[in-house]
């Protein structure tokens, strides 16, 4: 589902979730995960004012709890398993971000294919 405003409605297994919180850059196509505590937002930009970050938003507060520096054009994102990561792909840099969600900073960039998009794996059970 892309959010095209931080202050959208956004469908969960859970109810509809009214985020109201004020994300640091306006959303442009970027797409969003979620875990049991966390919304993680992409706040991509455009090809010519790409931003540069993910918004973490607590959901029983509804508030940004982190604003968390990643590379060009932050798109796709999946959590782990765990919930010990997010990965986001920098669609304007071929990049992917592991971003620790202890700390709330990347650990990691790898470099991949041109133009990164959605992004999914899968984990052993």
């Amino acid at each position: 589902m892309a959010v095209q405003h931080p202050r959208s409605w956004i469908s969960h297994g859970k109810g509809n979730i009214d985020v109201l919180a004020s994300c640091r850059n306006r959303t442009s196509s970027g797409l969003f995960a979620i875990n049991d505590k966390y919304i993680f937002i992409a706040n991509q930009g455009t090809e010519e004012k790409p931003s540069n970050s993910v918004s973490k938003i607590d959901l029983a507060t509804r508030q940004v709890v982190a604003t968390i520096e990643t590379g060009k054009g932050a798109h796709g994102l999946v959590v782990s398993k765990d919930n010990k990561y997010i990965f986001v792909t920098n669609m304007y840099e071929d990049t992917v971000s592991i971003i620790d969600n202890n700390t709330n900073k990347v650990s990691t960039t790898v470099k991949v294919g041109k133009t990164p998009n959605g992004i999914s794996f899968s984990q052993p059970k």
